[in-house]
């Protein structure tokens, strides 16, 4: 293979013919994704308790990206709120 690109590993042989050519990409990976999802998609849902630790999570985020703290410390400084609700879902 020229471009390292595989067929979809699929049984559903209307797909295949997106990936016509192998050694191409498709022409158009927007709509190629759009065709997969409509059929195999689906939204998940959110775990329980996401909320909260997404809360937690994000002031530590912007304290990182502003640089006053790293990433360990900012992530060591919330693991015993975050694990106390993983625990109690």
């Amino acid at each position: 293979m020229k471009n390292k690109r595989m067929p979809p590993n699929v049984d559903d042989l209307a797909l295949w013919d997106i990936y016509a050519d192998s050694t191409k990409p498709p022409k158009n990976v927007a709509a190629v994704t759009k065709e997969i999802n409509a059929k195999y998609g689906r939204i998940l849902p959110l775990r329980a308790g996401w909320t909260e630790i997404q809360g937690l999570v994000m002031p530590q985020l912007q304290k990182v990206y502003a640089g006053s703290v790293n990433a360990a410390t900012a992530m060591k400084e919330i693991e015993p709120q975050v694990n106390a609700i993983l625990a109690k879902k």
